[in-house]
């Protein structure tokens, strides 16, 4: 596993652990260390790598913010796939402007009862989009992904 080999995975696990056993004035919670130590593992180690898991797996990956966490928490610094992945305040990145195609088309098509109120409102909303720019940012998000799962394949075979 990289978190026993990747410095940088080390890190954001150290980083992570740091916050969650932490109360609001940054002192350690005795209950948080308590939970620690009583938790289910091998280790109070295996526990909080446990948590962490949790913590990545919560919530899925539907911005480019969130692609970013995972993407630092398995360890990827390639400049470019980060560059890739992270807009800067300047420009959206395309993985950003696909992820707010897609919550824009989610949003799009809320369901709703043909007579409601709320129906008429979401069909005033509802943008046309060309073909190609939407392959294009679908292949974005395939491509990013599979780039992400290489780098970690390729330290993982590494380690």
């Amino acid at each position: 596993m990289l978190v026993e080999s990747d410095k940088d995975v080390v890190k954001k696990l150290e980083e992570f652990a740091e916050k969650r056993i932490s109360d609001a004035s940054g002192n350690a919670s005795p209950k948080e260390l308590i939970r620690l130590l009583l938790g289910t593992g091998a280790s109070p180690r295996d526990v909080m790598i446990k948590r962490w898991i949790d913590s990545l797996e919560a919530s899925s990956a539907q911005s480019a913010e969130r692609v970013s966490e995972i993407a630092s928490a398995v360890g990827v610094v390639s400049p470019d796939l980060r560059k890739r992945i992270a807009p800067t305040k300047s420009r959206s990145s395309m993985l950003e402007k696909a992820f707010i195609a897609r919550n824009q088309i989610a949003h799009e098509l809320d369901v709703t009862k043909p007579e409601e109120a709320a129906r008429k409102r979401l069909e005033s909303i509802r943008q046309y989009r060309n073909v190609d720019v939407m392959i294009s940012l679908c292949q974005e998000i395939l491509d990013v992904t599979q780039d992400i799962v290489n780098d970690v394949v390729t330290r993982v075979k590494a380690a």
